[in-house]
């Protein structure tokens, strides 16, 4: 076995020296053995000190477990009010940032679909024709197939940080649609208890305007002041102007609630009706278990989730070697392509370390050719022949070298 420092060869005695196939097949044999070694670390929820319990719990501590994936169930229908309860339904179906939120999670599904679309191999095909007067016509169809090989773990990195992506989103689309609910609740509730105040103000007006009409009555008789008539007139006024604050108001809610249902302003309309309000039973302190269903909080964990499975594919990717298998794949810097009837073949990103410099110039004989030949003193040792050829040119004559050429005067 012959070694040396440009590239690796072996030879072989009868038949001289092998292509560099087997050196490859090492590197193969070597990389086989890394085949389960995957870029960046796996995720593991940080370690944080967590007490046995608080000091001020007693005996009630207990660990969170995560429970966001639970359903939620129709929570709005514990009120009891069926003007509610269908537009909660139309919040599910029309609602514009819902429907934004359904279609990042579609796209999130997709990026998974895509990235796990990696393990298999891609085939592409082509066809083409040309027609000319001068030339018969031209029919091409070209198939190729590409298989990237997974040895370093860059596509299983890849596909984890699609799935942790594709569960961020479903959290978010589920807080999504858990916020815009309980924004409608709260809203449809504004709207009733500004009903409620309006009906009340309604009454006020109604007594304001009889006490005005008495008050100016006295007046007319003498019983009373003008200062009276005034002041009942003040009253009357700052009632009515509230009223209008409050019909103002009672718009905008409307407004607030078609927006959220997904339907223009104008095709909402909520009708006044006695409000008559059933509260749910509240226990006095509020349980920690649903801390543990907040979606939010699953998908900041996810986020994490899916910023470690990065690590190593996204700043370095371009140091990862990619193995990629088929009829024609091309070799690249930096990757190992295999194509079919030969092995891979390894171009690292580094320069060569083989370094072909320009092959330099010989310098030519002292004497030349006719006088080497015609010399009467050819004839002698070898070291003679040595020593003759190292001496001087005699002048006139040319000096040629592989690279210049140049003539000495006289």
């Amino acid at each position: 076995m012959h070694t040396s420092n440009q590239s690796c060869r072996f030879r072989d005695p009868a038949n001289g020296p092998v292509n560099r196939r087997l050196c490859v097949l090492c590197v193969l044999c070597v990389s086989a053995l890394v085949t389960g070694c995957a870029v960046g670390p796996n995720y593991s929820k940080p370690d944080t000190e967590i007490p046995a319990q608080f000091k001020e719990a007693g005996g009630d501590w207990v660990l969170a477990k995560p429970a966001d994936a639970q359903p939620k169930g129709n929570w709005w229908e514990l009120f009891q009010d069926p003007v509610l309860n269908a537009l909660e339904g139309e919040v599910q179906v029309s609602n514009q940032d819902l429907r934004a939120a359904e279609a990042r999670y579609r796209e999130a599904r997709a990026a998974v679909q895509a990235a796990r679309s990696q393990f298999f191999p891609t085939v592409g095909g082509s066809a083409s024709a040309a027609r000319s007067r001068n030339t018969p016509d031209r029919y091409q169809v070209s198939l190729d197939a590409n298989w990237e090989l997974d040895l370093w773990g860059r596509i299983r990195r890849l596909t984890e940080s699609a799935t942790t992506g594709e569960q961020a989103s479903a959290a978010d689309l589920e807080n999504a649609r858990l916020s815009l609910q309980a924004q409608l609740a709260a809203t449809y509730f504004q709207l009733r208890v500004t009903d409620a105040a309006q009906s009340l103000l309604d009454d006020t007006i109604t007594a304001f305007q009889r006490s005005y009409e008495v008050t100016q009555n006295r007046y007319k008789a003498g019983v009373a002041a003008r200062v009276d008539v005034v002041q009942a007139d003040t009253q009357l006024l700052g009632a009515q102007a509230n009223a209008i604050d409050l019909r103002v108001s009672r718009a905008q809610l409307e407004h607030a609630i078609a927006v959220l249902t997904g339907k223009p302003p104008a095709n909402v309309t909520v009708e006044k009706i006695p409000f008559k309000a059933h509260i749910p039973q509240i226990p006095p302190g509020l349980p920690s278990t649903l801390l543990e269903r907040r979606p939010d909080v699953a998908a900041a964990e996810r986020r994490m989730a899916q910023a470690n499975a990065r690590i190593g594919v996204g700043s370095r990717r371009s140091s990862i070697p990619r193995a990629a298998s088929g009829p024609s794949a091309p070799t690249s810097r930096g990757r190992c392509s295999i194509s079919a009837g030969a092995l891979p073949r390894w171009t690292p990103r580094a320069h060569s370390t083989t370094n072909r410099s320009r092959p330099t110039a010989r310098p030519c004989s002292s004497r030349s050719r006719k006088s080497r030949t015609t010399s009467p003193r050819r004839a002698g040792t070898r070291r003679r022949r040595r020593s003759r050829r190292t001496r001087r040119a005699p002048r006139g004559k040319a000096c040629c070298s592989p690279a210049t050429s140049t003539a000495r005067g006289p």
